[in-house]
């Protein structure tokens, strides 16, 4: 009997240690995921969310750690519901927002979590800052401000 619970015991050590994976979440405008704010509702700490070409008149905030935001030619517009707004404010730790160009809106990237790092953006036409980073030790690396 002693010796039957042994593989039992060593399934349940394998199936909590093992973490969860990260998903892939794509934004297409004409997709069954057709807005960023629905991506970001849907991750999880550590998911990606790949948003494909088009313009997105969004306002998002989370605060969800380690979330990829990867544009493919994405442009994300800040005037959304008549006015300029944030385009993406960041609470979470560890994230990265890449390839996007941010386009019109107020203060269009806030960073307000650590450890986050922002690469090949392009941030046109905003009526505040670009981006504004409150939080530590963030990365800021090839972005073009117009």
């Amino acid at each position: 009997m002693r010796n039957s619970l042994l593989p039992l015991a060593a399934t349940v050590v394998l199936a909590t240690a093992t973490p969860a994976l990260a998903k892939t979440i794509v934004v297409k405008k004409n997709g069954p995921i057709s807005t960023i704010a629905d991506a970001v509702a849907m991750a999880g700490d550590g998911d990606k969310i790949v948003i494909k070409r088009g313009t997105y008149f969004e306002t998002v905030t989370t605060d969800k750690n380690n979330l990829k935001f990867l544009g493919q030619r994405a442009i994300w517009d800040g005037t959304d519901a008549g006015g300029d707004e944030t385009c993406l404010t960041l609470n979470g730790d560890n994230c990265v927002v890449q390839g996007i160009t941010f386009r019109n809106g107020t203060d269009q990237l806030i960073i307000e979590g650590d450890a986050t790092t922002v690469r090949q953006c392009r941030f046109r036409g905003s009526d505040g800052d670009a981006v504004i980073v409150r939080g530590q030790g963030a990365l800021i690396d090839r972005i073009r401000s117009e």
